[in-house]
């Protein structure tokens, strides 16, 4: 079963919250932390805590988008980010290269949905010369309309996120409830994050133990979110680091990073900074950024 990493659920901020999350704080510290300087944050629509942001990395100009899910009283939040850095014109090829993605692309137009799934997210996870993220859209778009329910899930997460067009989060959660409908596990994991963002306990509980049961890994890592915070129930730390671990054994990145902040504050058990380290560096290289930056933390 091929995971989205696009929503990932890492609580790696250690402040200590009360009341309402200063989300736009949050994020610019985040973003500070990963290294990008003098960000500039305007906030999205939708729930109200996404952003999109320009800044500085290594000289060159980036803009990007930043996600925080943060439950009031938490002492943890969520970060998603997508970022796209300019390449200075020396590091331009002088002939655009070949399109990578020709062989995936002649098979979705065949008729192959799940050609059509892989190329849409390889737009999304390439290489800053790779990425296209207005036709990601446009291929999963196609693919969900034929049925192909990974591809909903992945819209849905570009809706949500406000990648490759407007934010729209009706649509991704049209989009998710499709999935979840047709019996796609990681549909109702999706969906059940968005309960989670939404403050809606009871049914994302609900939804990721659903999910976490038949197989989704997304739905275990989820799941273990749920219990840490007490979202839809009661904390219960042990459970959460259970299901973290099942996730990052099932290759959830965000299950690792999450698993490793645990190790690092002493939750649901031993505190491990050695642990900690190892399971943030195996998120970092799955592609949760925010795990890198909790990694470089850690003496």
């Amino acid at each position: 079963m091929r995971r989205l990493t696009l929503l990932a659920f890492t609580a790696l901020t250690a402040a200590s919250l009360s009341g309402c999350p200063d989300y736009k704080k949050m994020a610019a510290e985040q973003l500070a932390a990963e290294g990008y300087e003098g960000a500039e944050l305007t906030a999205g629509t939708g729930a109200g805590t996404s952003y999109g942001f320009t800044a500085t990395k290594d000289g060159r100009p980036c803009e990007g988008t930043i996600a925080v899910t943060a439950m009031p009283g938490s002492s943890a939040a969520d970060f998603s980010t997508d970022v796209r850095c300019k390449v200075p014109e020396r590091d331009k090829p002088e002939q655009a290269p070949d399109d990578p993605f020709a062989a995936q692309a002649a098979a979705c137009e065949k008729g192959d949905l799940k050609a059509c799934t892989d190329l849409g997210r390889a737009l999304v996870e390439g290489s800053v010369g790779q990425r296209d993220l207005e036709r990601a859209r446009a291929v999963h778009v196609k693919a969900c309309e034929a049925g192909a329910m990974p591809s909903c899930n992945a819209l849905g997460t570009l809706h949500l996120r406000g990648l490759g067009g407007p934010q729209d989060e009706a649509q991704a959660e049209v989009l998710f409830t499709k999935s979840c409908d047709a019996a796609d596990m990681d549909g109702c994991a999706l969906l059940g994050r968005l309960r989670f963002i939404n403050r809606r306990g009871k049914e994302a509980r609900e939804l990721l133990k659903r999910a976490c049961d038949a197989g989704s890994f997304i739905g275990c890592d989820g799941l273990g979110a749920a219990y840490r915070e007490a979202v839809g129930g009661d904390e219960d730390m042990a459970e959460a680091k259970r299901l973290f671990q099942m996730a990052c054994d099932g290759g959830e990145a965000s299950g690792c990073g999450n698993l490793g902040t645990m190790y690092l504050r002493g939750e649901g058990g031993v505190k491990s900074d050695a642990r900690a380290k190892e399971l943030l560096e195996r998120a970092c290289k799955g592609g949760v950024t925010s795990a890198c930056a909790e990694h470089k933390r850690i003496p």
